[in-house]
């Protein structure tokens, strides 16, 4: 779902799964939590975090690879506030899907877990 004009918000577990297109080397993306779900004074009604992940699943069924992981919990980490940017090298000329995941974090609780993806930008 639209967040804002350049965020898709989402609630983890979530995924975006995009087709690999010729000549496409690289991603750079931006990715965070809703600011409403980790500001709250009460513990119990904000997020603990979560999992952000990029994969390459190629398509001649060779394993997947994991090419982006990190946890973020902006309400224990002010490093992990605003908006947060990655990018990721595809394996060279190997066609298949690019998965971006949004998980729960370590504790496996999903809730307030309110997150988004933008600025997806390829690289030839």
């Amino acid at each position: 779902t639209p967040f804002d004009q350049t965020r898709w918000g989402a609630h983890a577990p979530s995924s975006l799964v995009y087709e690999r297109r010729p000549g496409l080397e690289a991603i750079s993306f931006s990715y965070g939590l809703d600011p409403a779900v980790y500001g709250i004074e009460d513990k119990a009604k904000r997020s603990d975090g979560v999992q952000v992940t990029v994969v390459f699943e190629p398509a001649n069924g060779a394993p997947k690879l994991t090419l982006f992981d990190r946890f973020i919990n902006p309400a224990a980490n002010p490093a992990h506030r605003g908006v947060q940017h990655g990018r990721v090298e595809l394996p060279p000329g190997l066609p298949g899907k690019i998965l971006f995941l949004m998980g729960p974090g370590p504790n496996n609780n999903n809730s307030y877990d309110w997150c988004y993806w933008s600025d997806f930008i390829g690289a030839p």
